[in-house]
């Protein structure tokens, strides 16, 4: 029962060390009204990288050039809007 209650508390605790941060990448997209999975489509870019994108799990100055024009082209940017 108590570790149950550990699970719940969890993710907010998270959320209070390491708050929501939204990259450009993420604001960019859905200024355009897309879905990861729609930007994923539309590129050829696998939406789990995307998110990985999105989430900063993986920093977009780390992503290839190819990458960056490919999603600033989608999305109707420059490849350097992206960069946080």
């Amino acid at each position: 029962r108590r570790r149950n209650h550990l699970r719940r508390q969890l993710p907010h605790a998270i959320g209070a060390i390491m708050p929501n941060k939204t990259t450009k990448l993420a604001g960019l997209r859905r200024e355009k009204g897309l879905s990861q999975i729609e930007l994923s489509h539309a590129t050829g870019i696998k939406q789990s990288r995307i998110s990985e994108f999105e989430t900063g799990r993986i920093p977009t100055a780390n992503m290839t050039l190819k990458t960056a024009v490919t999603l600033a082209e989608a999305l109707g940017v420059h490849a350097e809007d992206l960069l946080d």
